[in-house]
């Protein structure tokens, strides 16, 4: 944190000799823009690590795991035949309303 927030040119600017680096990081005064901005540089990893445990529990459910939990094979043919029926019904519409015109 402090290599980004603190002034330095070497790296004796950031560590002193007689300090650790512990020390030095926890005597440094970041201002609250600083503070508020260190809040939220883990969050990125959180996601990465949310998306790997989700990939990990698909994974270990098997082959029968799907996206959604609710979906089951029979469920998602169910929707896809809804959908191709629902397009063949407007296209018949469309027909209709043109022979009219």
């Amino acid at each position: 944190m402090l290599t980004l927030f603190k002034p330095w040119r070497s790296e004796k600017d950031l560590k002193t000799d007689n300090k650790n680096r512990d020390e030095t990081f926890t005597s440094y005064v970041f201002s609250q823009q600083q503070i508020e901005l260190m809040k939220y540089f883990n969050i990125r990893y959180e996601c990465f690590d949310a998306c790997d445990d989700y990939s990990a529990k698909l994974k270990q459910d098997g082959e029968n795991s799907f996206f959604a939990h609710w979906a089951t094979n029979d469920i998602i043919e169910e929707l896809d035949e809804e959908n191709h029926i629902n397009s063949n019904m407007q296209d018949s519409c469309e027909n209709i309303n043109e022979e009219d015109d």
